[in-house]
């Protein structure tokens, strides 16, 4: 299924928050049943409708919305997609050799541009250059230094250092040579751009392409939409067929349709100042996160929109065990590793003392985020329950990020949004953004080096990290697809190919 699903379609990331401003929709989408241009005459074919936004550019190395990125999708091809487990399946690629240092790409021999040119060598590296250097796909790219055509089809990809999941790096999209600066590259993606005098956007199927699974749709109609709006009454009147809310960014609301819960792979965790007095024993780490209810605190603090985790790494990820998808909630544990660590109950006291020295954490919390707010108020009555104190104090973004960088705290509510190779660059380089408090050269750190090199497995790290906890995991957030309830489809959806179950699409009133 997952080859079906993923084998043509490209998209993207997600997500640092994006927002752009856009003008209102410039007219409704035309008649929906459209007459068949090839085949049978008689054969119709009903359009749906999915958002995007004018304000921002349709060419892929340009994009910087994600309504875009994801029509970006149906235009343009990757060498691999992240499907919805996380696993780099392959789409302009044959195959890939991991060799450390180097990364060897054997392409496909056929797939075609629109007007019959085969896809080459040339035109992957010259997209790997324009990639590198856009807003979109830069900061995955980083540790690739360089690509080069061995031959006309087999493309060889330098890292800086060895990536044993570089692999998951390369969906950046690919078009032809010479054309990323066009306001509309060529791809080889199943659809192809067209605007029409009347200032309507249309999506035609692309004839000249490979022959990949069929879709139904011979034309898709885009609608212009704000890319901060809450486009879900277009969905229950039927204006939009689908359309992606992060409830982190936009309010829920109980619509007419269809629902699909969309994993991201955004990491909202707890920072824990190791190098502090308080916390520099990993016993009382690690009665912090037996006290921590990941599950309860996914569905109060994020209206269950989020997914808890025992690992820094996504739960639906194919490289992980099953049994690390649960995590661990053990207040009884918890106790027990405080009590050893010298922290106990002085009379009459409700939070735990060590030599007069009472287990009160200090709490750093963004104000202006509600959801990692309300997060830490449930992380302070958790952690009351086995006697830990905790200071809450809320600040505004710089404030905040002032206070993380001076060292002044014990505890802090984080997210960070780990690329497609899941890098936990961010915590374990010196200079990431999310290092506060973690030694670069501790053992973890050295233990990560090790995983992502080769040198150990994923076990092994995983051993070292639960032990050592430089940080506590404590849940990804998800988004969700609607569909207009005349829609029915297969397949699951994957976040970085959101239309990736076209294939499957269906509209009753096309029965």
């Amino acid at each position: 299924m997952k080859q079906r699903i993923l084998a043509f379609f490209c998209a993207a990331l997600l997500i640092l928050s994006f927002a752009s401003c856009a003008k209102q929709p410039v007219q409704e989408p035309d008649s929906e049943t459209q007459t068949s241009a090839a085949g049978d005459e008689k054969t119709q074919k009903t359009m749906v409708t999915l958002p995007y936004t004018s304000a921002d550019s349709l060419n892929p190395f340009e994009t910087k919305s994600r309504v875009n990125l994801d029509i970006d999708g149906l235009l343009f091809d990757p060498l691999y997609q992240i499907d919805a487990s996380f696993e780099a399946v392959p789409v302009l690629a044959l195959s890939a050799e991991n060799e450390g240092e180097a990364l060897t790409v054997t392409l496909r021999n056929d797939v075609h541009f629109p007007k019959g040119e085969l896809l080459t060598a040339r035109d992957v590296v010259y997209s790997f250059q324009c990639a590198k250097e856009s807003p979109m796909f830069s900061a995955r790219l980083e540790n690739i230094f360089s690509a080069s055509a061995v031959s006309d089809d087999t493309v060889r990809f330098t890292l800086l250092s060895p990536d044993r999941f570089a692999v998951n790096c390369l969906d950046f999209p690919v078009v032809k040579f010479s054309t990323g600066d066009a306001k509309m590259p060529t791809g080889t993606g199943r659809f192809l751009y067209k605007a029409k005098k009347d200032g309507t956007v249309r999506l035609l199927r692309n004839e000249e392409t490979s022959s990949f699974d069929d879709i139904a749709f011979l034309q898709i109609a885009l609608y212009d939409i704000r890319e901060t709006v809450n486009a879900l009454p277009l969905v229950e009147i039927g204006q939009l067929s689908s359309f992606l809310l992060d409830p982190a960014k936009q309010a829920m609301e109980k619509v007419g349709g269809k629902m699909e819960t969309v994993h991201m792979n955004n990491l909202v965790f707890c920072g824990m100042n190791s190098t502090g007095e308080l916390l520099s024993d990993p016993a009382v780490r690690q009665a912090i996160a037996a006290a921590v209810d990941r599950t309860a605190l996914s569905e109060r603090a994020f209206s269950a929109a989020a997914t808890p985790t025992q690992t820094p790494f996504h739960p639906n990820w194919s490289v992980l065990d099953s049994s690390l998808q649960t995590p661990v909630y053990d207040t009884e544990r918890a106790n027990e590793l405080l009590e050893n660590a010298g922290y106990v109950y002085a009379s009459g006291g409700k939070v735990r003392e060590k030599e007069d020295t009472a287990l009160t954490l200090r709490l750093l919390c963004n104000s202006e985020n509600k959801q990692r707010l309300s997060a830490a108020k449930q992380l302070q009555e958790m952690l009351s329950a086995v006697g830990i104190g905790t200071e809450l104090e809320t600040l505004d973004y710089s404030s905040y990020i002032a206070r993380l960088k001076s060292g002044a705290f014990d505890l802090y509510l984080g997210e960070v949004r780990l690329s497609a190779n899941m890098s936990l660059s961010a915590f374990f380089n010196e200079d990431g953004g999310a290092a506060f408090g973690i030694d670069p050269q501790g053992s973890v750190s050295a233990s990560y080096a090790q995983l992502v090199s080769g040198e150990a497995e994923m076990a092994t790290f995983i051993k070292v990290f639960t032990q050592e906890l430089p940080f506590l995991p404590l849940c990804f957030r998800d988004a969700y697809q609607y569909y207009t309830s005349e829609l029915t489809y297969e397949g699951e959806v994957s976040e970085n190919a959101l239309y990736g179950n076209l294939f499957s699409w269906r509209l009753k009133s096309a029965d």
